[in-house]
């Protein structure tokens, strides 16, 4: 089985609607706070990637996806409890969405966090965003 990202975002929100089209709301790179620790309320990572079947292959029925946020430090801070998303065994390519909406979290530290989105446990897709002192 063939994975490749097609995108990996954090951005304010994000919807799915009826036809599983996504829409996305202010993506961004950079929280801006006068102190630490900074309390994010929600914020969403949005991710989607391509499953294909290498040739002469059985894909398995579901896979597991995980999203982890480090800290500036290498702390993990925070995992987005696993999905399981299932795959279509009859098709030889599909794409594979997921919106983890994280409300909550405090960040400990100013500097550049990294989240990684994890398919069976191997890292897919890599993020950074930079938690920055805000000049006042």
């Amino acid at each position: 089985m063939k994975i490749e990202k097609n995108f990996f975002l954090l951005c304010e929100n994000a919807v799915l609607d009826k036809d599983n089209r996504v829409t996305i709301v202010n993506i961004y790179d950079i929280v801006n706070s006068i102190g630490i620790p900074i309390a994010l309320s929600q914020f969403t990572l949005a991710a989607n990637f391509k499953v294909s079947r290498e040739e002469k292959e059985t894909l398995p029925s579901k896979i597991d996806v995980l999203v982890s946020i480090f800290a500036p430090s290498g702390k993990k801070i925070f995992d987005f409890p696993k999905q399981e998303r299932k795959i279509d065994v009859k098709k030889d390519t599909q794409n594979i969405g997921i919106l983890a909406n994280i409300q909550g979290i405090n960040l400990p530290e100013f500097g550049i966090y990294n989240v990684k989105l994890l398919i069976n446990g191997n890292e897919l897709a890599q993020l950074s965003f930079e938690a920055k002192k805000k000049q006042v």
